[in-house]
């Protein structure tokens, strides 16, 4: 029988959001039989509960540095970025030795900035091949384009994707492969008996509708919320708006949370919309929806259109 692959999976991030999501079911899902795996993931924080959850991974706790949306924004940011560098290059020894002494044989990676950094300088030290799998659009960072380039094998979630890294990059980029991103649906899937719209106090004369994804500028949240306020203004009140997610995920967000706060004041949609941040359970969320909208800007491959499609959700997407 042949002998299993050792696969290091690197996840740097610190918050919820379809990257994590996807690793999640890669590595619940990966088959045992061919391959050993083992994550590097963030010490502490929101996330460690959620890969725990995960039999037969082999988790190594990092600390690759990330800050808070505080830290990014104040006047001891420098300070903060080199403690930072140090916990990074301290990250890559454990890594190394990890390496050496488990004989991983493959190294994993997403296309977030910190992962790409430790996969790039991880594989130049123990000459381990690696993987980089695109999630987004960041070809406009030096960094990512030089690791597109020293991967052995690039993935990406959509054909839109890899068409934006051909036009961006030329005829090199011809090598990514496109895998759609999956669901897990043992977990997103049709259910009668969700929990949301008791806990919102709604009758079932009201039509519930949704987004879920980080509160930031591109995700276009004031598109929605000026749909609402067109309905209010044509006397439609019969309708409650949930947004789902939080700004833990630095991404140009300064203010935001209190710009859609302040839509809502003005538009007087205090009655019609609710806030319910970070949610564990959305497979319960979505299916007490009765519709679910993603109004981002652009959308490499939307989560939050399939999941709530596996739940049988009507979904409307910009």
């Amino acid at each position: 029988m042949p002998k299993r692959v050792h696969v290091l999976f690197l996840d740097t991030n610190d918050a919820m959001g379809g990257v994590v999501q996807v690793h999640l079911n890669l590595l619940k899902h990966l088959d045992r039989a061919q391959f050993r795996l083992s994550l590097a993931c963030q010490s502490c924080g929101m996330l460690v509960d959620q890969f725990n959850t995960i039999a037969k991974v082999e988790r190594i706790p990092i600390d690759a540095g990330t800050k808070s949306i505080k830290q990014c924004r104040s006047m001891k940011a420098a300070l903060y970025d080199a403690v930072s560098l140090t916990r990074f290059w301290r990250t890559v020894l454990t890594l190394t030795r990890y390496c050496s002494k488990e004989k991983v044989q493959l190294i994993y990676t997403s296309d977030k900035k910190r992962s790409v950094m430790l996969a790039t300088v991880l594989s130049r030290i123990t000459g381990l091949p690696f993987v980089y799998h695109i999630h987004n659009v960041y070809v406009d960072y030096r960094l990512n384009r030089r690791a597109l380039r020293g991967a052995n094998a690039v993935f990406a979630n959509s054909h839109a994707m890899k068409a934006h890294f051909v036009q961006s990059l030329g005829r090199g980029m011809d090598r990514i492969q496109v895998v759609h991103n999956g669901v897990d649906t043992d977990v997103f899937k049709p259910s009668a008996g969700s929990k949301l719209r008791n806990y919102l106090g709604l009758s079932d004369a009201v039509t519930v509708i949704g987004v879920a994804a980080r509160l930031a500028p591109e995700k276009g949240h004031p598109v929605l919320l000026a749909a609402a306020a067109d309905l209010v203004a044509e006397k439609h009140h019969r309708f409650h708006l949930v947004i789902v997610g939080d700004d833990r995920i630095y991404s140009n967000n300064t203010g935001y949370v209190q710009q859609l706060q302040t839509m809502v004041t003005e538009a007087s949609l205090q009655d019609n919309v609710t806030f319910l941040g970070f949610r564990k359970d959305m497979s319960d969320v979505y299916n007490g929806l009765d519709i679910v909208v993603d109004p981002a800007w652009e959308e490499a491959f939307g989560m939050v259109v399939v999941e709530p499609m596996a739940c049988g959700k009507t979904v409307v997407g910009t």
